[in-house]
Formats: C-alpha cells, sequence, structure tokens
C-alpha cells in the first residue's frame, strides 16, 4: 500500500520535494486523480543521488507521463484541457531540472 505524508516543517527531503513538485495535499489525491507517493518520492530521490530538485522535476515528469495521451477538448462553451496539465508538468520539472 502506498503512503502519502508531509511534514510542513521539512525535516526530510521527501517534504521538500513534495514542496518542490507542488504536492503537499496528501489527504487527496490532485484533482486530476494522480499524485506521487512517498516510497516514488524515495525512488526519485535515490535514483538523483538525494538532489531534491531533480527528484521533485522526476515526479513532475511521472504526472506529465500520466497525461501524455490527455488532450485539449471543447464543446460549445465547455472545455477539458488535459494536455495543458502535461505541458504545464513538464514546464515546471524543466525548470527544477536547472536549478
Amino acid at each position: 500500500m502506498a503512503n502519502y505524508t508531509y511534514g510542513d516543517q521539512l525535516a526530510t527531503n521527501k517534504d521538500k520535494v513534495r514542496v518542490l513538485a507542488g504536492l503537499t495535499d496528501v489527504n487527496t489525491t490532485g484533482s486530476d486523480g494522480l499524485s506521487v507517493s512517498d516510497e516514488e518520492i524515495a525512488y526519485f530521490l535515490s535514483e538523483e543521488n538525494s538532489n531534491v530538485y531533480r527528484a521533485a522535476a522526476m515526479a513532475l515528469e511521472k504526472l506529465a507521463s500520466q497525461h501524455a495521451g490527455a488532450i485539449n477538448k471543447r464543446v460549445g462553451s465547455m472545455s477539458l484541457s488535459g494536455g495543458d496539465k502535461r505541458a504545464g508538468y513538464e514546464a515546471k520539472a524543466r525548470q527544477l531540472r536547472f536549478q
């Protein structure tokens, strides 16, 4: 079972990754039904030699990949913009990689 925790004192690298990636609301998944577990963050940190910026970028890239098939659709005055979310995650990930 996946865990989703966050301590606002930023005592751990996991908490820092959550802040940098904007994933601090662990009581619910994102509005799009997606989130990143503590275990995934631990993996990202291990892959990135504990660099919290690059680990946060990996978390955002994971979310972007889950939106890979998303499309923007408009019906009348209503619209759905899954592709915009993907692009936003990708842009933030690129920004964090250069910190």
